[in-house]
């Protein structure tokens, strides 16, 4: 992984980032995501919550924890089940969270 490109926070390294989080290995994506976070939350959380939809269990898990603690949500943790639909289901649920919470996040905060 391109290390300084993943934890930049010039607005240029976002696209970027953005396709590593979709490549990255499950231990990277926090590092990643918090760098992302940190600077626009309203990308970083949709990014996450399309993440949970993985057909890869790690980085499924990676981001479900991740949301966890970035936004401090208590949502079910579907997104740790096998089950397709359990897990389309998790990413239904973080769907609502996020149009219901969006507005207590501004980028740059």
């Amino acid at each position: 992984m391109e290390s300084a490109l993943a934890t930049c926070r010039h607005p240029c390294a976002l696209p970027h980032q953005l396709r590593l989080l979709e490549t990255a290995a499950p231990e990277d994506l926090l590092r990643i995501a918090e760098t992302i976070f940190e600077r626009t939350p309203r990308v970083a959380i949709p990014a996450l919550i399309d993440l949970l939809g993985s057909e890869d269990f790690g980085s499924r898990n990676s981001a479900g924890l991740l949301l966890e603690k970035l936004t401090g949500a208590k949502v079910p943790p579907l997104y740790a089940y096998e089950d397709q639909d359990k897990v389309q289901e998790g990413v239904r649920l973080w769907q609502t969270w996020w149009r219901e919470n969006e507005s207590r996040y501004r980028d740059g905060r």
